[in-house]
């Protein structure tokens, strides 16, 4: 008996070690609702997808809500939202939908997009590995990246918009970075939010390893078009994401002719900074 416990305690650790998906909810909470494959999920949703609750990148089923989209209207801009990698305690990652009210725009449609393996409120998750408890910048990989952007790129010519405006934090924002500097032309704009926009540096900072083929933002600078416009934006009492990691960044647009722009949100922490006033007045200026 103690050793048929033993094997099961150690096969548990070893399912939970692999990062976080839609299955790992069911290993955290009681909650089981979620709890559904990721093939079943393909079948269900994305054969095909909607393009409205679900958009399929190049192999994933990313779920995703779309929010103030008038079919009637010509649509200018499709703001796409990317989330943190997320921390210990696992819960939904759509949390950047509640400050679409506070984006005063006609004619602009927003689309808060779950990075694989990550679920939002309604407990629906997008195919995937989350690589959420691995370490730092595991996700931040050719492939995670490429996933969504191919998808964002469906969604622009779905919506027929004329440009894309990504808005990240944290984790988010780095992919977004990556998104500007691997997949030029996809964007004409990103909002940073606490962004570990030099992920070697980060590493460095804190003393940890990266994760295995992590890529850093910075390294991508030279390959985006001097048409695009970035903001980045760090709190002052940040202490996961420092500031340093976004100025580095920024000055580096600069220097290769692109428009960019650091704003220290005085006070602000690293989820503070996301629900600033200084974030969503730098989300309505760039969608002027």
């Amino acid at each position: 008996m103690k050793r048929q416990c033993s094997i099961f305690l150690m096969t548990l650790l070893t399912v939970v070690s692999f990062g976080s998906s839609a299955k790992d909810v069911n290993i955290k909470n009681t909650d089981t609702k979620i709890v559904r494959t990721d093939a079943e999920t393909i079948k269900m949703y994305c054969s095909p997808a909607d393009n409205l609750n679900w958009v399929v990148g190049k192999d994933e089923c990313l779920k995703i809500t779309t929010l103030n989209r008038e079919e009637s209207a010509s649509l200018d801009t499709l703001v796409v939202y990317l989330h943190g990698d997320g921390g210990r305690v696992i819960r939904p990652s759509d949390y950047l939908k509640h400050g679409v009210s506070k984006i005063n725009k006609k004619n602009v449609a927003h689309v808060v997009l779950m990075r694989p393996g990550y679920y939002d409120s309604t407990r629906n998750s997008s195919t995937g590995i989350s690589f959420r408890r691995s370490r730092r910048g595991t996700s931040y990989n050719s492939h995670y990246v490429e996933e969504l952007a191919l998808a964002i790129k469906k969604l622009k010519d779905f919506h027929k918009a004329n440009k894309i405006i990504l808005v990240g934090h944290s984790g988010g924002a780095a992919v977004a970075a990556l998104i500007l500097g691997r997949h030029p032309g996809i964007a004409s704009g990103a909002i940073l939010a606490a962004c570990p926009c030099n992920v070697n540096k980060w590493v460095q900072i804190l003393g940890k390893s990266s994760g295995k083929g992590a890529l850093s933002p910075q390294d991508y600078v030279e390959n985006i078009g001097s048409e695009v416009t970035v903001v980045a934006l760090t709190g002052t009492k940040d202490t996961n994401t420092f500031p340093i990691l976004a100025v580095e960044y920024i000055e580096e647009l600069k220097k290769n002719n692109i428009n960019g722009k650091f704003i220290g949100v005085e006070g602000e922490t690293h989820n503070g900074v996301a629900r600033s006033p200084q974030f969503y007045a730098a989300i309505n200026e760039m969608l002027k």
